[in-house]
């Protein structure tokens, strides 16, 4: 399907990245178009190539352009890729661990940026879909992922730029529905690093100070709103 770039390298890791998004990087409305793809380096026209190329496991429209995205016709072929014994061709199976390595390491330098403002907007007018998923998603690939110095350094960046935005829901990290859940992310995070014994041992310390200032907030934010609604119910009674 791919013979004429099987002798360039630099496309063929371009497709097998792709391949890696569309087995492991999905939500609820399909895997991730050539317009976010570009966000983590995969130019546009491989993109649109591939998913033309697989028409016919893809659910697409006739007309493919930089929002189309890759929903699989059945949720047995991302698993067929993700499988060696049943995928044989090693250009194209995904091994689930480096997988993770590969989106944790963009989604990390995503979060870790320091002109957000800068990103391509989506055709609502909205931050991009890797963007989002990325703000939701990083903690689960990035403990899935096998543990290098590069993604503890990336980890490392991100802490000390804008996790505590992230964690606080913060525009344009603004997910406040999720405040108590990304704090036992980031803990699952900690343990993670920890459990691979990550090099940096002060990132330790910066994710567990971290970590406390947000739960000592959230006990304060729900000690305040606990007076409020005694104060409601006063009032109420009166």
């Amino acid at each position: 399907m791919f013979g004429e770039y099987r002798d360039d390298p630099d496309h063929m890791d371009y497709i097998h990245q792709i391949l890696t998004w569309f087995v492991l990087a999905k939500d609820d409305v399909g895997v991730t178009s050539a317009r976010s793809l570009n966000i983590v380096g995969i130019p546009t026209n491989v993109t649109v190539d591939f998913i033309d190329r697989l028409r016919s496991v893809l659910v697409v429209e006739e007309h493919i352009d930089l929002d189309t995205r890759m929903r699989p016709c059945h949720a047995s072929f991302p698993q067929f890729l993700a499988d060696p014994a049943r995928c044989q061709d090693p250009d194209f199976v995904v091994e689930p661990q480096s997988g993770h390595d590969l989106v944790a390491h963009s989604l990390l330098e995503l979060m870790a940026r320091a002109n957000i403002s800068a990103l391509p907007k989506a055709p609502d007018g909205q931050l991009p879909w890797m963007w989002r998923y990325g703000n939701t998603r990083w903690p689960h690939h990035l403990i899935r992922a096998r543990y290098t110095d590069q993604l503890g350094q990336l980890l490392r960046a991100f802490a000390e730029t804008h996790l505590m935005h992230w964690l606080r829901g913060e525009q344009p990290w603004e997910l406040n529905y999720l405040q108590r859940e990304k704090v036992g992310w980031l803990a699952e995070v900690r343990g993670w690093y920890l459990e691979h014994r990550g090099s940096d041992k002060e990132l330790v310390v910066i994710l567990s100070k971290i970590i406390d200032e947000r739960c000592l907030e959230l006990r304060i934010n729900a000690s305040e709103l606990s007076k409020i609604s005694e104060l409601e119910n006063l009032v109420h009674a009166l």
